[in-house]
């Protein structure tokens, strides 16, 4: 072989060594490379899986909070429309009248009031309404009642207990009445108008048949609204509670009464107006006080007029604050013309005058 030959013959020998190095190490790079992706993809599994248990464990607690949200929710709003009983006062002067609210949840009904001074019952007020239902953004149905309940002019100054039933529910307070002070009046009577009057044989009958009656009545819903108003102006000739001391003309025993109402002075035919809106409850002729009209303002809180010259409404009629409902005058046990107003709970009279000038614990 020539030496050309030989060369040619090393060149190709060193040519195939070097491609099977070649090949050996591209078969060695593959290899690790496909051991890399294996490293690869089992890392990916790996945080793919550590990552949806960490998503489930996340979602678990936060389905956990949700739930605990809605509870603490719902106990706040339980909270919140839970009932709730206020006094206007814990202090009240004979004649007074003290306002009792309970706010509560609509649903639960009625609520019930006994009370050691006099009878009372709950009305719904109008300010009740909704109110919302916190967590929720839902609104709950919440209603205000008011009962309104008097102390008799005559009431012994003392504590007395009120109790509030509401479902299974009982709330219980106490009130106490002090003494007013009352004036005094000395009059005369005709001892004939005295004879056709509060002396007739069927005076007290016909009393108790027409007015007595809506003592222990009342109206379930409240038609008043703002300051009751005075029906008529002029001079006070007899104040509310006063001791009076009645002597007649013929001589005969003397009576004391305590009067009940405020008269005032006017002339006969001035129109009187509804101390308040309310309904007409009687309307007619009473022998022991004439012309007589009683309006319930609701909740049992009612207006009396007595003798007048004219009865302008009826039994049934809804009249509103200010509307003329009859006629001053002198009719039934009178010495003259003048309006006779009082205001009563059941039986129970009370001052007109903190109605009139708003002072009135049913404004609180």
């Amino acid at each position: 072989m020539s030496k050309g030959g030989k060369i040619i013959c090393i060149v190709l020998a060193l040519l195939l060594a070097a491609a099977g190095s070649f090949a050996f190490y591209e078969r060695n790079q593959a290899e690790d490379l496909a051991a890399e992706l294996a490293d690869a993809r089992a890392s990916a599994e790996a945080a793919e899986n550590a990552a949806s248990e960490e998503a489930a464990r996340l979602e678990e607690e936060i389905g956990a909070l949700k739930a605990q949200v809605d509870e603490l929710s719902a106990k706040l709003a339980d909270a919140y429309i839970a009932p709730r009983v206020t006094f206007s006062s814990h202090e009240a002067l004979q004649g007074d009248i003290i306002a009792v609210r309970a706010e509560m949840n609509s649903a639960e009904g009625l609520p019930e009031i006994e009370t050691e001074l006099g009878k009372a019952v709950f009305i719904e007020d109008p300010a009740g309404g909704s109110v919302p239902e916190i967590g929720t953004g839902t609104e709950a149905q919440s209603a205000i009642y008011t009962a309104y309940v008097p102390v008799w002019y005559a009431q012994n100054p003392g504590n007395y207990s009120i109790k509030v039933k509401i479902g299974d529910r009982e709330y219980t307070d106490s009130v106490t009445v002090k003494a007013r002070k009352f004036g005094e009046q000395h009059m005369t009577m005709s001892a004939a108008t005295a004879s056709a009057t509060i002396g007739a044989s069927n005076a007290n009958e016909d009393y108790n048949q027409k007015v007595t009656p809506t003592y222990s009545t009342a109206e379930p819903v409240r038609y008043w609204e703002g300051t009751f108003i005075q029906p008529v102006s002029g001079r006070i000739t007899t104040e509310f509670g006063l001791y009076r001391y009645t002597d007649y003309t013929d001589g005969s025993s003397r009576r004391v009464t305590r009067h009940t109402g405020v008269d005032i002075s006017a002339v006969t035919g001035t129109p009187v107006p509804a101390s308040n809106a309310g309904k007409v409850v009687y309307a007619g002729d009473v022998i022991m006080t004439g012309g007589t009209i009683v309006v319930d303002h609701g909740g049992g809180l009612k207006s009396y007029y007595f003798h007048l010259s004219s009865v302008d409404c009826a039994i049934g009629d809804i009249v509103e604050k200010g509307q003329i409902i009859g006629k001053v005058g002198s009719t039934g046990y009178s010495t003259g013309a003048h309006l006779h107003v009082e205001f009563k709970i059941g039986s129970y009279s009370l001052s007109p005058w903190a109605l009139w000038d708003g002072t009135s614990d049913i404004y609180k």
